[in-house]
Order: C-alpha cells, then structure tokens, then sequence
C-alpha cells in the first residue's frame, strides 16, 4: 500500500468524497484505508473554515463535522444492508453479518437500532440458538459429569476445570462454575461415612414420582416448575415459571434479576392462589438448591404437596419445561429489541398470556392449553 501521497492526490481524493463517492469505495480505488480518507476531508474542512475566518465557534465547527461524519457513515451502511431499522431483529442480524467487519459496531448498532449487548451476543460471540456457543456449553456440561463421576464426585469448579483441559477442553474456572451449578453438582467435602450416610438419607427424599409420565388425566394433579436464564442490558435476569402438565398451560410466573428460594416460592404460591388444587398436587423440578431448600420444601409440605425431582443432570425428566424454554427463546426473547426492564418483563407476560390463550400446541390436537382444559371439562 503506498505510505506518501501529495497535495493533489489528497485533494482528488477529498473532492470525489464531497461529490459523493463512499470512503469505501475510495478506498478500493486509491488503495488508502477509509480512516485516512475521513481525515483528509476532516483536514480539508479545518483549512477552509480556517481560510473563510468562520464566525462559528471552533467547538461547535468540530461538532458539526462530527455529526456530518456520522451521517455519512450511517448513509454508507443503510446502502449496504437490504434491511431497514424496522425491519425484525432476525432479518437485520443477518445483514449485520455481512458488514460487521467494514463499519464500528456504533454506528451499525446506532443506524439499524440493534442494542450493543445483542451486537456482541450474536455477531462477535455468536450466542444464537442452535450455534457454536450453544453447542460447546452442552459439550463442556458432558464433560463436566463424566470427570465429576468419574473422580467420585469429589472435586470442585477449580479441579474439575485443570482436569477437562488435561483432556483437551477450552473453558474456564468461572465456566465450570456455573455448569455445575445449573447440573446441581457440587464437591464432596464430608468423609466417606458421613457422605454415604447423608447421600442414603438424600436420595430417599428427593424421589422422582413422575418418571417421564408427562400426561396425568386432569388440571392440577402434576405441575413442573423450573428457572431459565437470559441476558439483557449487560444483566442476567431468571425467568421462573409452573406449569400445568395436563394442559401444558403456564400457571405461574415471575421474573428476577436473583435466582433464589424467594423467587421459587413466590412463583409457587402465585400458581397455587390461581388455580387451588387439592391436596395430593405434585410438583415436578430439578434439584437446585432452591428447590431442595428447607424453606421452600417446609411450604408445600404445609400446603400437602408432594415434592418429586429430576435425577441430576438429566432435564429429560424435566422435558415438558425445557420444551417450553426453548420455545419462549425462540419465538419471543431471542426475536424481540427491548427498551427497558419493564418492557423486556411485559413482553415476556404477553407472549405468556398469548401461549397459555392462542398458541396451537401439537401435544394438544392443535389447541392451545386454555382451549383444551376448557373443551375438556365439558
């Protein structure tokens, strides 16, 4: 690439941008990067306001360049793109693929008003469903049990991390961490008889009593509750539901920015003074800490709810809510450009009521579960 221009190369080069032609273009065509052609034009500018003596303050002279200079780069990308800023968030991911590389992500955020956390999620980590991230998280989680077993369970985040990269994993610490906590896996740190005993007493309460039958015979014989996670404005937020196995119906929910026991209990009792069920209800989760917890276990003993759990690190015993997770990301969180928590939360409750209202369900002969529970009660 040629380092030394002269005065009148610059100047060719600056009077093809004012008469129209994109940086990018004038790039190609003069073998000088975009950046260098934006300060000869800013240099351009400075010298003629300088030789006019312009009455404009020089803050302001510098202002208006900077918000000339963004225009321009905001015509170049909206000319580059099939899409507008209107258009769904899929359609303009996709387009923002094919520049991501030629414009800062500020300006490409800014024109076609794409968040920067969803920029970053889906273009630079590439975080959408189905996706590389997507697939190496699952990866790391079956590599996470089969060493967490195979040592016995007797190792933490910290071990467990140096032993998957003896084995020839990428991850981290931190990543390990969080995996086992969303598998309920946790290291041993008892001696072998207290451990033997307290697992013996541990297992004889966490039963599964659902076991995969996923079709009781009617509303409020079998709920399942569980927490999902997503990310949005650089804040991790826990969306909480229970739902009605029978019709598949969402019972309750609540969303927190803490996944906690007080989060877990409030969903309950929300789904619990909405529909009274009788005694005998149980109520199907995995075994996180808030589940298992003494508070929340303590409550629906008091309500004469039978408590049933998935086996570790198996959410097919959970099926029916990770379906329905999946489904909500799908067709609500991973399509949708929020502008705020509250927006973000009153969404979420709109494509709820739509799920529990509209939404055909193949499950249910093509109904949704208010239009089952109701044709069936007849």
């Amino acid at each position: 690439m040629k380092k030394n221009y002269t005065t009148e190369e610059k100047q060719i080069v600056v009077q093809a941008y004012l008469n129209g032609k994109s940086a990018t273009i004038l790039s190609r065509e003069y073998s000088v990067p975009r950046s260098t052609v934006y300060y000869w034009v800013k240099q351009n500018r400075q010298a003629i306001a300088e030789k006019e003596n312009s009455s404009v303050p020089l803050q302001d002279y510098r202002a208006l360049q900077r918000k000339t200079e963004k225009i321009q780069i905001e015509l170049e990308i909206l000319q580059s793109v099939s899409c507008t800023p209107h258009s769904p968030l899929s359609e303009k991911l996709r387009e923002i693929k094919k520049i991501a590389d030629k414009y800062p992500a500020k300006y490409i955020c800014e024109t076609l008003k794409v968040s920067k956390a969803t920029f970053y999620d889906h273009i630079v980590r590439n975080k959408g469903e189905n996706n590389y991230y997507t697939q190496h998280r699952a990866e790391i989680k079956q590599a996470i049990l089969e060493a967490y077993h195979d040592h016995r369970q007797n190792f933490g985040a910290k071990t467990l991390n140096s032993i998957l990269k003896q084995r020839g994993y990428r991850t981290s610490k931190e990543m390990v961490s969080e995996l086992m906590a969303e598998l309920g896996l946790q290291s041993i740190r008892r001696n072998s008889k207290e451990w033997y005993d307290q697992e013996k007493r541990e297992l004889r309460k966490k039963e599964n009593f659902v076991k995969r039958e996923f079709n009781p015979q009617a509303p409020n014989e079998v709920w399942v509750g569980d927490v999902t996670f997503f990310r949005f404005n650089h804040r991790n937020y826990s969306i909480c539901t229970v739902m009605d196995l029978y019709s598949r119906k969402i019972v309750g929910f609540k969303i927190s920015s803490t996944p906690n026991t007080r989060l877990i209990k409030s969903t309950f009792e929300q789904a619990y003074l909405a529909r009274h069920p009788k005694s005998g209800l149980i109520f199907h989760s995995d075994q996180g800490t808030a589940y298992t917890s003494n508070t929340f276990r303590k409550h629906l003993l008091s309500l004469g709810v039978k408590q049933s759990f998935s086996q570790k690190g198996t959410p097919y015993d959970n099926s029916p809510q990770e379906s329905f997770y999946s489904t909500l990301k799908k067709e609500e969180l991973y399509r949708r450009e929020y502008s705020s928590e509250k927006n973000f939360k009153e969404s979420i409750g709109k494509y709820i009521d739509y799920y529990n209202n509209e939404r055909p369900h193949s499950r249910l002969k093509y109904r949704s579960p208010s239009q089952y529970e109701e044709e069936m009660s007849k």
